[in-house]
């Protein structure tokens, strides 16, 4: 059985975490019906079953549980978006779309997903999620590479430093001739001039209300999200912070 190495927060880094992380995406799409409304209400039993069987398949830590199956939600959203781009979208009526049941769903669970679909407060989350995704303005070079993983990649790279989130969010945005991709640059910018402030700032023996200088450029973390780490708050970080700069030293 293959080992997965974790970080201090419970992630997947090691090399094998790419096939580890394809095959949670397969079982969550097996195991995780496409009926519920948002991941909120899909029933911890399923969450359960794809854990187990992840854990049947690769050796990962019972410590990792919570953190990967907060990161199910991914790709059971991106299967639902799969379905009304391929499936639901085709059609122009109710009773044709839940007449074409995709071959990996079951009959119950596409009919519910397609009465879900036709509420009048779903149709206007996808418009609004669409406008949101045209404001966010620019790219990244990572890919479908979760923020955390990129760290690991640059700690691997170089021994003994710590990574800073904005290492990461240069190495995500940065091709690779070096330079900053086009549709970035006026970001990079932004962050430039907010770690100048911030030295400025320290230099002086000036307070400083915000040390992280995405913070200050791009607005403080969202809710149980830290940047360059995903699905790990604040708390999480700070709470790690003696060991990790022990285990540095």
């Amino acid at each position: 059985m293959a080992a997965v190495v974790v970080n201090e927060y419970g992630q997947p880094v090691s090399r094998n975490c790419t096939t580890a992380g394809h095959r949670k995406g397969s079982l969550v799409r097996t195991h995780v019906p496409v009926s519920y409304k948002n991941w909120k209400l899909v029933p911890q039993k399923h969450k359960d079953d794809v854990w187990n069987t992840l854990k049947d398949e690769f050796n990962i830590p019972e410590t990792s549980k919570d953190i990967v199956q907060k990161s199910m939600a991914g790709p059971w959203r991106r299967f639902k978006t799969e379905l009304r781009t391929d499936h639901y979208d085709l059609y122009p009526t109710h009773e044709e779309r839940i007449l074409h049941v995709p071959p990996t769903v079951r009959e119950e669970d596409w009919i519910k997903f397609c009465e879900n679909e036709k509420e009048e407060k779903a149709a206007q989350s996808r418009i609004d999620h669409k406008r949101k995704r045209q404001q966010y303005g620019y790219t990244h070079c990572s890919g479908h590479k979760p923020h955390y993983l990129v760290r690991a990649e640059l700690e691997a790279e170089n021994p003994g430093v710590e990574i800073s989130p904005e290492d990461v969010w240069l190495k995500d945005h940065t091709q690779e001739s070096g330079s900053i991709l086009p549709s970035a640059q006026p970001y990079d910018d932004k962050l430039k001039k907010a770690q100048e402030e911030i030295k400025e700032k320290l230099d002086a023996g000036l307070p400083v209300e915000e040390l992280c200088a995405l913070a200050a450029a791009f607005g403080k973390d969202t809710r149980g999200r830290a940047r360059s780490l995903g699905l790990v708050s604040r708390t999480q970080v700070q709470l790690s912070a003696p060991a990790r700069h022990k285990s540095m030293s």
